[in-house]
C-alpha cells in the first residue's frame, strides 16, 4: 500500500492522521475489491468503522477555551482549581513576573456555560481574565 501511495504526489501535505487512515483505508479497499475480495473488504470496512465510532466516543463533548488569567500577590492556583474541577482543564503556561502571574488554562465547556468566569473574575486578586475559543489549530 504504502508503494501503490508513494507514486501518488499531493500539492500539500497530510497533517491530520484521520486524512492518512481514510487514504489508507480507500487505498486497501480498492486492493481488495480489485483482487475480488469483496467479503475482505466489506469486513475491513466494519472495523474501520468501529474504529472510527470508538475514536469518537473519546472525543470531548463541548467547545474547547484558552482561559488566561492574571493576577497579583499570592498565588490562587488552589482556588482556581476548586472552581474548575468540574471541568476538564488543563494549565498550559504559568508565567510569574515579580507580584504578577499570568496562567493559561485550556479548559472543555459544555453548553456554554459560562458561569464560572463571574467567580474567578471576583477573587480580590483577579486582574482581568479572558476567555478564547480554541479549535485545535492556531491559523484561521
Amino acid at each position: 500500500m504504502v508503494g501503490a501511495l508513494s507514486i501518488v504526489r499531493y500539492r500539500t501535505a497530510i497533517k491530520d492522521p484521520m486524512d492518512l487512515l481514510f487514504l489508507f483505508w480507500a487505498v486497501a479497499t480498492g486492493i481488495t475489491i480489485g483482487a475480488n475480495m469483496h467479503y475482505l473488504a466489506f469486513l475491513g470496512a466494519v472495523i474501520v468503522i468501529l474504529t472510527f465510532l470508538a475514536i469518537n466516543k473519546n472525543i470531548p463533548k463541548g467547545k474547547m477555551y484558552v482561559l488566561v488569567v492574571h493576577y497579583s500577590g499570592k498565588d490562587i492556583g488552589d482556588e482556581l482549581r476548586r472552581i474548575l474541577r468540574r471541568k476538564r482543564y488543563q494549565i498550559k503556561s504559568k508565567t510569574v513576573r515579580r507580584d504578577n502571574v499570568e496562567l493559561a488554562v485550556e479548559i472543555v465547556v459544555k453548553k456554554d456555560n459560562l458561569a464560572f468566569m463571574e467567580t474567578i473574575k471576583e477573587l480580590p486578586s483577579v486582574n482581568d481574565l479572558t476567555l478564547i475559543q480554541y479549535s485545535g489549530e492556531y491559523h484561521g
